[in-house]
C-alpha cells in the first residue's frame, strides 16, 4: 500500500491495457506494475479484473482512496451480521435443547417409553410440534396426550405430537 502522489482533480491517466483516459482522481484506486500492462486502475477495472481479491503481487493499492474505506466498512458490517446470525442460531439451539429436555422429563415422569427427537415452533400457529419415537410401529400420539396437556400448561401454548417416520415412510421405533 502506498500513498498517491498529488494529482489534479481531473487527470489523464494511462490505464491498465495501455489506453489513456480522463477521470477523476477519486476513481483511481491503484496501480498495476506488471510490465505487460502497466497502468492505473479505476474502480471499474478493479471490479472486472479482481486484482485485490486475487492478491496480485503487481497491484499497488492507494490506501488513501475513499473506496477502500467504504470496502472496509462493508466488510466490517458483514462480519458483524455473521456474528449476530451465529449468536441467534446458538440461542435458538439452546432453547431447542431446553424444550427437548422439558418434554422428555414430562414423558419420563408419566412413565411413557418414548424418546423426544425434536421440538420446533410452528410458524403459522402459536404452537410447538414435538417429534418423537416410541415402541409402537403405528401413530400412537393419543397415548401421550397427557404430555401435550402438561407441556402446554408449562409453556402456555398448544403442542402437537408427531410420531417420526423412518426413510421408508414407516413409523420409527426405539
Amino acid at each position: 500500500m502506498s500513498e498517491r502522489k498529488d494529482l489534479p482533480e481531473c487527470v489523464e491517466v494511462k490505464l491498465v491495457g495501455g489506453e489513456y483516459f480522463f477521470t477523476l482522481q477519486k476513481n483511481i484506486v491503484g496501480y498495476c506494475h506488471f510490465s505487460e500492462h502497466k497502468g492505473y486502475i479505476t474502480k471499474n477495472i478493479l471490479k472486472n479484473r479482481k486484482c485485490a481479491k486475487k492478491g496480485c503481487y503487481y497491484f499497488e493499492k492507494y490506501a488513501d482512496n475513499p473506496y477502500w474505506l467504504a470496502i472496509q466498512r462493508i466488510e466490517a458490517a458483514e462480519k458483524r451480521q455473521k456474528e449476530a446470525a451465529k449468536q441467534i442460531k446458538k440461542k435458538n439451539e439452546d432453547k431447542q435443547e431446553q424444550l427437548i429436555e422439558t418434554v422428555q422429563k414430562i414423558a419420563d415422569d408419566f412413565g411413557y417409553h418414548m424418546k423426544v427427537l425434536r421440538v420446533s415452533k410452528n410458524p403459522c400457529k402459536k404452537e410447538y410440534i414435538v417429534f418423537y419415537i416410541s415402541d409402537n410401529s403405528y401413530d400412537d400420539w393419543y397415548k401421550f396426550i397427557n404430555i401435550a396437556r402438561k407441556f402446554g400448561a408449562v409453556i402456555g401454548c398448544r403442542i402437537e405430537l408427531r410420531h417420526a417416520k423412518d426413510a421408508n415412510g414407516h413409523y420409527a421405533t426405539i
